[in-house]
């Protein structure tokens, strides 16, 4: 079963895969986000649809206006890109069932925590249980579903990541994203 999920990254288009600005590129100095492990393992976070992804990005601008100037990053514009996941999938667990939460001995307090220590102490456990990531609900939305990968596990889901495309209002989910989050685009 191949499994479609969007990421929304600052993009080079002549970027080299891996190197930064690349669709494959992840940042070794997160530390701060809800699972990040100190880059100890890498995570990639991953969203269920394009508007999701892009509800992540804009989040900031929440009750405030968009322009299409802001749709940039580190000096670069926004892309999204389509990642698949071509085998693994079954062994992520979904911490939105209550039978994972109970299996992982996850309480949604403790995951849905927005002291990223708490929430990071959960993520290292998971790791350490030997999983290749997560799969939880959005701290955006409940009708959104985030995915969290370990990338030191990232050799058992065969990953393939599709050809990036620049946002623009015109995009795909850029107005549902900016709808939800009550961002007016100018």
């Amino acid at each position: 079963m191949i499994r479609t999920l969007w990421r929304v990254f600052p993009w080079e288009p002549g970027a080299a895969a891996g190197e930064p600005f690349s669709p494959t590129y992840i940042n070794p100095c997160q530390k701060d986000g809800r699972y990040d492990l100190n880059g100890h393992p890498l995570i990639l976070n991953l969203a269920d649809s394009p508007a999701h992804a892009i509800a992540e990005q804009i989040q900031e601008r929440h009750g405030r206006s968009l322009r299409a100037g802001d749709l940039t990053e580190s000096g670069r514009p926004l892309a999204i890109v389509r990642v698949s996941i071509e085998k693994g999938w079954k062994a992520i667990p979904d911490l939105s069932l209550p039978r994972a939460l109970h299996r992982f001995s996850c309480r949604p307090d403790q995951l849905m925590s927005h002291d990223s220590k708490c929430s990071q102490r959960l993520s290292r456990r998971l790791h350490r249980r030997g999983v290749p990531g997560f799969r939880v609900w959005s701290a955006l939305s409940g009708d959104w579903h985030c995915t969290v990968l370990f990338m030191d596990r990232a050799d058992k889901l065969s990953l393939t990541f599709g050809r990036p495309r620049r946002l623009t209002f015109r995009s795909r989910g850029v107005a549902q994203a900016a709808r939800v989050l009550d961002i007016a685009l100018r």
